[in-house]
């Protein structure tokens, strides 16, 4: 079976967040099906600004194991890319199934007519984009782009991906009459652990990782720190953003009075972010909202207990003694971390590990993706 992935952006343009996290690690996983044959179509813009690109001419092919991934050239904005416009056609022909992510970026529309055109069915992953909160910027813009969409796909073979029930509940809002797939993102699980002291000489590591951008209720988690309890408590916050918003937050803490206790660290991968897990007590996600947090199982796969908000699908938590699940206002969070530091972090952080690989290896996750594919392209003939 040949599978198409269309996404605007792809490993390693890793300042894009956990989108890119999700697809790199699904499109590994995917490649190990021995009955399927993957190719990725991209482009090789790794920031919003013109000049943020990647290097295609250094990016080694062995990063990407059993699959070709093409990077088209931008010339503006995020993703406009012409390349892979001229690109598109040859590679729908030979696809059986094409798997688009993401919404309103450039690649979409034309992927989706291309795919009306050839008769091929599509998966569409939405990543999040059709859920909304109170300040969701370009509603009627955006409700645009929809209905075209949804026009496009009208009487299609296709569905629409989503990674938790509220995104399902988003996806129907905004997109009636698409069937939804319900199947989480996955997590490359560390094998083993370095070995670790929790709360060293007393002190609490809280430690934010994700972009910087106010859907991610930052602020409220920098004004919960000196509403907590809890001794010698210290917050990091790993991650990049708009200058603008990060310079806000800059502000924020040094008004507060808490330059002592919280620390803008910037954008981390790799080993760097290896060593943010295994130097935090609890990880905390405040978002307003989110539909999946790749945080989330990030932090416990590495066997850091997590304090999410309600704003985000991780309500098993408690259920599972791997952690909290909270409103996102500062004295929610606050009390929160006083709960949870009082735990035995090393336990509940063992119960989140376990937890993740019961349910959320890739393995498992890209088996339930290969057989929705199997079923689209079965219902198209």
């Amino acid at each position: 079976m040949n599978v198409l992935h269309v996404v605007p952006s792809f490993y390693p343009a890793t300042s894009f967040g956990g989108p890119i996290w999700s697809t790199y690690g699904l499109c590994n996983a995917l490649a190990r099906q021995t009955d399927i044959s993957l190719k990725v179509l991209t482009t090789d813009t790794s920031g919003n600004a013109h000049h943020e690109t990647l290097d295609r001419v250094n990016i080694r092919p062995e990063l990407y194991p059993g699959y070709t991934v093409d990077f088209a050239h931008k010339w503006a904005k995020t993703s406009i890319a012409p390349g892979l416009l001229a690109e598109l056609p040859k590679l729908i022909r030979w696809a059986d199934v094409v798997h688009v992510t993401a919404v309103y970026s450039f690649p979409t529309i034309p992927t989706l007519l291309a795919c009306r055109l050839a008769g091929k069915p599509l998966l569409w992953s939405v990543r999040g984009s059709l859920q909304r909160w109170e300040h969701t910027r370009k509603r009627a813009l955006k409700q645009a782009w929809e209905h075209s969409c949804a026009t496009i796909l009208k009487g299609h073979p296709h569905a629409i991906h989503v990674t938790s029930p509220e995104e399902a509940k988003a996806a129907q809002t905004q997109l009636p009459g698409s069937p939804t797939i319900e199947i989480p993102n996955g997590v490359d699980l560390p094998e083993s652990l370095a070995e670790r002291q929790w709360q060293p000489e007393g002190r609490t590591r809280v430690l934010y990782l994700g972009r910087l951008d106010p859907i991610k209720g930052i602020e409220n988690l920098i004004d919960a720190l000196p509403l907590a309890k809890t001794p010698h408590l210290e917050l990091v916050l790993c991650g990049s953003g708009d200058n603008a918003y990060t310079d806000s937050l800059a502000r924020r803490i040094e008004e507060k009075g808490m330059s002592s206790r919280i620390k803008l660290a910037g954008f981390v991968e790799g080993a760097a972010k290896t060593r943010a897990f295994e130097n935090a007590d609890i990880c905390v996600l405040p978002s307003f909202s989110e539909n999946f947090g790749m945080t989330v199982v990030e932090a416990l796969s590495h066997g850091v207990p997590v304090i999410a908000s309600k704003g985000t699908p991780w309500q098993q938590l408690p259920t599972h003694e791997a952690g909290l699940w909270v409103p996102n206002d500062p004295e929610s969070l606050a009390r929160a971390i006083d709960e949870l530091a009082q735990k035995d972090l090393a336990e509940w952080g063992q119960h989140g590990r376990a937890w993740m690989r019961e349910t959320f290896d890739w393995r498992a996750v890209a088996q339930r993706m290969a057989d929705t594919y199997r079923k689209l392209r079965a219902d198209a003939t």
